[in-house]
């Protein structure tokens, strides 16, 4: 079911609703002006392209969320999350920047933090990876690896296309699941990396680009499929299963993140969904209608 929808000016890799508890409602975009939906633009940065958008798990010491970028010039920024009771600001929240560095002449592509939200490790487009330290306001520099992840994964006999996303399960620290350009959702036990514990069959009808856990049912996955709009994946049972389909978007559905909350605050029949699809410029707020949740 569908609640909102607005255009942007740019094209949308990302969206990222913020986990702390005071601003689950704040949905962050790597985008720039509103043109017209029923949404409240809460505020506007501009900047360099921006490939992805993470909020730190915790509240930094300055005493605010935390929304890291990867930037296509080779820059990692952080940005607080502030009140504004100031200024041309109407709406009582801003993003500032904290700190930024430049970490190389190649693009950022994408980041996480690590739970204490005191590292920051990005992946780049020369296949290389950095781990950033972060303490207030300044980010260092810590190391860096040479093809770590593409090394770590590689398996021909499984990828035959290019590997798009990774990301460490929310449940289990030994499962990862992954995101491929042939169209699948794997899942992995680190401990043995030779074949997935878990192969979807069916065909997205496009690359797996981005994959977002349900925050409080860890079985169930929310999937960008590119040219396939964006899907709800159940990863219970021998099969990986999709249990329902969205497709209101008109171009490559590339980012999606669910609304963050207690799972008493979030059940199923009020979980918000975001996505966002690059070339229409277009984010769209909805509700999934299946009883995956049951």
């Amino acid at each position: 079911m569908n609640i909102a929808h607005f255009y942007l000016d740019g094209n949308i890799d990302a969206v990222e609703f913020c986990p702390h508890k005071s601003y689950n409602h704040v949905l962050a975009a790597s985008t720039s002006t509103l043109q017209e939906g029923q949404l409240d633009l809460l505020h506007c940065l501009e900047s360099t392209d921006i490939f992805y958008i993470k909020w730190s798990p915790v509240e930094a010491n300055i005493g605010c969320p935390l929304l890291a970028q990867a930037d296509s010039d080779g820059y990692v920024k952080v940005h607080g999350l502030e009140s504004s009771s100031d200024g041309p600001e109407e709406k009582g929240l801003v993003l500032r920047e904290v700190t930024g560095v430049k970490i190389s002449s190649s693009m950022c592509l994408c980041l996480d933090w690590n739970p204490s939200a005191t590292l920051i490790v990005v992946g780049l487009s020369d296949g290389s990876v950095s781990l950033l330290s972060h303490f207030e306001t300044e980010i260092e520099i810590e190391q860096e690896w040479k093809h770590m992840i593409l090394s770590l994964f590689q398996n021909s006999k499984e990828y035959k296309m290019g590997v798009c996303y990774i990301t460490k399960s929310i449940s289990d620290p030994n499962v990862v699941l992954t995101g491929s350009y042939d169209e699948h959702i794997r899942v992995w036990d680190i401990r043995s990396i030779s074949k997935p514990v878990n192969q979807s069959s069916i065909c997205f009808g496009g690359g797996v680009w981005r994959i977002k856990q349900h925050p409080h049912v860890p079985s169930v996955v929310l999937a960008a499929c590119m040219h396939d709009g964006f899907a709800l994946v159940d990863l219970r049972g021998e099969a990986i299963k999709i249990a329902e389909t969205y497709n209101r978007h008109s171009s490559l559905a590339y980012g999606a993140d669910w609304q963050k909350g207690t799972s008493k605050e979030r059940k199923r029949e009020n979980m918000v969904i975001a996505t966002c699809s690059f070339y229409d410029r277009l984010i769209r707020i909805c509700t999934p209608q299946c009883n995956i949740f049951a």
